[in-house]
Order: structure tokens, then sequence, then C-alpha cells
């Protein structure tokens, strides 16, 4: 029997929502710590372990972070 993964783009929407997910948990720990100010995009990535311009793929700006997290 032959088992079939699944199609790259459902695999890659999967991993999309997976990252989303972690970049809002951290951001909700950076708004915590330092406040919205003073909180960088750049702490939020290195504690997802993104790239700091993987983070605007995933959202426009850090305004739409703090609303949805």
């Amino acid at each position: 029997m032959r088992v079939s993964r699944p199609s790259q783009p459902r695999r890659m929407a999967q991993v999309t929502e997976e990252t989303r997910a972690l970049i809002l948990g951290a951001a909700e720990f950076e708004f915590a710590a330092r406040g919205f100010a003073a909180a960088r995009l750049s702490d939020v990535a290195e504690r997802v372990g993104i790239s700091r311009a993987a983070v605007p793929y995933h959202f426009e700006e850090k305004q739409a972070i703090y609303d949805e997290a």
C-alpha cells in the first residue's frame, strides 16, 4: 500500500499557519516584557528562529501582530 504525502501547497499552508502561531506567541512575550514601542520584530524573529525578513511575509506591520496577539 502506498502512502501519499500532502500536496506542496497544502503542506506550505500548514507551515505558514504554524509559523504565524509561533510569531504571535513570541510577540506576546516581547510585548509583555518590553511594551509595544520597545518590542522589536528582530527579537520576535530570533525567538521563533526565522529571519527578520520573514516576519513581514506573515504580518504587514508590528501593529497587525499586536492586534492579533
